[in-house]
C-alpha cells in the first residue's frame, strides 16, 4: 500500500467520525466554492469542488 491509498484511507475513516456540526459548517464554504469555481474558465476548479461536495453531501 502506498501513502496516498494510506492518506485516503486515513480520511475517510476520520470522516466517518467528525461530528455533523463541522459537516455542516464545512458544506456553506464548499456551496459558496461550487459558485466561484463556474465563474472561472478552468473546469479543474469544477471538478474538485464537486468532489468535495459529494464527500460532504452538498445540495445544489
Amino acid at each position: 500500500m502506498n501513502w496516498e491509498q494510506i492518506l485516503i484511507n486515513l480520511f475517510f475513516q476520520v470522516l466517518k467520525h467528525v461530528s455533523p456540526e463541522i459537516i455542516k459548517g464545512l458544506q456553506g464554504p464548499i456551496a459558496d466554492l461550487r459558485t466561484k469555481a463556474k465563474a472561472t474558465e478552468n473546469p479543474w476548479d469544477n471538478i474538485l469542488v464537486e468532489i468535495l461536495a459529494g464527500i460532504f453531501s452538498v445540495e445544489d
